[in-house]
């Protein structure tokens, strides 16, 4: 299972793209992005996640930006049953991301 918060960067003059997504039971496929309102690489930013048996909340500069509730009473996978690590990857996407 993963949370991951993915930076797209952006296109010259265009803004710059964070997309979030959730792994659950081993399946993506819940991909959310958002045009960030400044520009990353200018200043320090937080990226923070809230996780807990209710939602999972993606914050940027304590700014929420995405909620995903737990719905497995719905038949919807969530992050309950799985262990997780915590990993930090930083690669240059300007050829595909875009």
């Amino acid at each position: 299972d993963e949370i991951d918060f993915e930076f797209w960067g952006n296109r010259s003059g265009q803004p710059y793209t964070v997309q979030t997504n959730i792994y659950a039971h081993g399946k993506g496929d819940r991909e959310q992005r958002v045009n960030l309102w400044f520009d990353p690489a200018a200043d320090f930013h937080s990226y923070t996640i809230m996780w807990n048996h209710h939602h999972v909340v993606f914050y940027v500069d304590e700014v929420p930006i995405r909620v995903y509730k737990n719905n497995e009473a719905k038949g919807i996978p969530y992050l309950l049953h799985q262990p997780m690590g915590v990993y930090s990857t930083l690669r240059n996407g300007d050829d595909w991301a875009t």
